[in-house]
């Protein structure tokens, strides 16, 4: 049976890519601010928590106002 509870890490590249930014530098103004946690691995590279990056993301709306 598959754990959905688990939180998965992901980099700050892939954290990125879901908060819609182009550049990963943009995430260090949301860890300053107090926004997102890093987590660092035994080889000492930062992560953030899926979760947390989710609960931030804004949904994507489409606009169809120019169709006719």
């Amino acid at each position: 049976m598959m754990n959905h509870n688990k939180d998965y890490l992901i980099t700050f590249k892939e954290a990125a890519f879901v908060l819609g930014y182009k550049t990963p530098r943009s995430l260090y103004r949301l860890v300053e601010e107090g926004f997102l946690l890093t987590y660092t691995s035994s080889n000492r590279q930062n992560y953030f928590k899926l979760s947390e990056v989710m609960s931030i993301a804004k949904p994507q709306t489409a606009n169809f106002s120019d169709q006719s």
